[in-house]
This record gives structure tokens, sequence and C-alpha cells, in this order.
């Protein structure tokens, strides 16, 4: 309703949390990375395409680093360029941006949709990907090479725009999300990014 008093449940609750425009972008990766560490489902947003590019280099630096050298080096060694310029191999979170009802995810009538989360298993030869869900029933699903190069991104951070057909957590699961905000979002967008996680939703600015 766009009532102002709103945001008193999540100063109330510790959910807001005040830095500097860089220092908040390093706080809401560093809480997201810890959630994701500790189990939780957990999504990471961020105003614009910038910033959200450098925290998915930043995640998939980071994950790369944390298998190991000789494993990083093997999981990098097959990789594929996303739409959004950056790439992806297996064992990477991406999402799909774009409802692609002939990509079956099912028998029971499943399709590809916009704003799921996958894992990459496999990088093949001609540019296409199998990813698994990264919730739910782990069924396979092959993703064209067309459809990667322009209607998918790495998925570890987005913009809030591009979150509004995500979901943290459900069924057992624990949700969060990490939104990094600015002084020019609209009510809408401050909506949305403050009901992405079933559990909690904290803001960074």
């Amino acid at each position: 309703n766009g009532d102002p008093a709103g945001i008193g449940f999540y100063i109330d609750h510790h959910r807001v949390h005040v830095g500097a425009d860089q220092h908040a972008a390093d706080m809401a990766y560093e809480a997201w990375a810890a959630d994701r560490a500790a189990g939780r489902d957990s999504i990471l947003l961020a105003p614009t395409n910038e910033l959200v590019a450098q925290l998915n280099e930043r995640a998939r630096l980071d994950r790369l680093t944390s298998v190991g050298a000789k494993a990083s080096a093997t999981a990098a060694a097959a990789t594929v360029t996303l739409a959004d310029g950056l790439t992806a191999s297996a064992g990477d979170t991406i999402a799909t941006r774009k409802n692609a009802r002939w990509i079956r995810t099912t028998s029971r009538g499943g399709w590809v949709k916009n704003g799921h989360r996958w894992t990459v298993r496999t990088v093949h030869d001609d540019g296409s990907l199998t990813v698994v869900p990264l919730r739910g029933t782990a069924t396979p699903v092959r993703l064209p090479a067309r459809y990667v190069t322009t209607n998918t991104t790495l998925g570890y951070a987005c913009t809030i725009n591009a979150a509004q057909g995500m979901t943290a957590g459900g069924r057992g699961t624990e949700g969060t999300c990490h939104t990094v905000i600015s002084d020019r979002l609209t009510r809408q967008q401050f909506y949305v990014a403050g009901t992405r996680g079933s559990t909690e939703n904290h803001f960074y600015g």
C-alpha cells in the first residue's frame, strides 16, 4: 500500500544494514555467501547491471577457488559465454531469462521459465548446456546453444527487476534475499526486493 511505516518491521528485525556504496555490496555478498554455505537458498540482488555483473564474477571466481586449483582448472576447462557476456562452466549457477515452452523439463508438461535458476552439469561442444534445477527434483534439461547465448545469465546475482519470478526457500528449506539498494528504487522495486526470500529479506545501502 506504500505505507512507509512498513520499513519499521525490517529495521526492528535488524534487516536494514547501512554502509557506503561499495561496502554495502560487500556486506550483501558476504551475507549471501554465508547463507549459501549454511545450506540456505539465497538470492542476491543489486540495482544496476554493472554491479550485478561484478557480483556474479566474484561469485564464480570464489566458487572456482574454493574447489581447489586442480579441480578448478578442470571445471573451468569447458566454458560457454552467456547473454550477459560472462562465462559459465560445470558447477555454475545460471538463470533462464525467457519462457521456453518448447524446452520440456518433465514428462508432466513442465517447461523452462523466465527467472528459474539452474546448476550447470555439462558444457557441450556445440555450446548447449545440460542443467538441473537449483531447487526441486534434479531432472536434467538440455538448453540449446542459441537459447544459452541469448537468454541465460549467471544466476548468483541479478537486478531487482529480473527477480520478479524468483523465490528463495520453501518446503522445508529456508530462503533469504540480500539486496543492495539505492535512492533511485521505486516503491514497486522495493516491494519485489523485500519479498523474494521466504524466511528473511535484508537491505544494504
